[in-house]
């Protein structure tokens, strides 16, 4: 484990997957439906290496579409809510050398970005996660049945 990251087993890429030069070192895929509230919290969150955030939304009538672009994200147009989809679109869409799914209710921790990186290096770890931990909203017991 590096920095909380728990990278899978070790393998090393071919050169095929080697990304263009100038690319991203990680590209984040967001997929997204109506979560203007959500996303500005998600991407501030999002710092360190030169990144590059990919917004897939679909059908979004909420202000999705223009926080996405007011934070500098690259926003993609899914032609169904389907979260599989999307998130496919976006990775067909990516440069960079690691591509990290992220959903707007997600909090990466401080500093992922480098954790990653310092994880997944040439002949390291082919992907992983973080571990996570869960807000909860109490919901108030049911009353008793007659």
């Amino acid at each position: 484990m590096v920095g909380g990251f728990e990278p899978l087993r070790r393998y090393v890429l071919g050169a095929a997957h080697a990304p263009p030069m100038n690319s991203p070192e990680i590209s984040i895929v967001i997929p997204v439906a109506n979560e203007a509230a959500e996303l500005p919290a998600c991407l501030a969150r999002i710092g360190g290496v030169p990144n590059e955030i990919i917004v897939v939304n679909a059908g979004s009538d909420d202000a999705t579409v223009a926080v996405a672009r007011d934070a500098g994200c690259l926003v993609l147009a899914a032609s169904e809510r389907q979260r599989a989809r999307q998130m496919n679109l976006g990775a067909a869409e990516a440069r960079g050398r690691i591509l990290l799914f992220l959903h707007s209710d997600t909090w990466l921790p401080p500093g992922a970005p480098g954790k990653i990186l310092a994880a997944i290096h040439p002949g390291g770890a082919p992907g992983g996660g973080f571990r996570r931990r869960y807000a909860c909203r109490l919901v108030p017991p049911a009353p008793p049945r007659p």
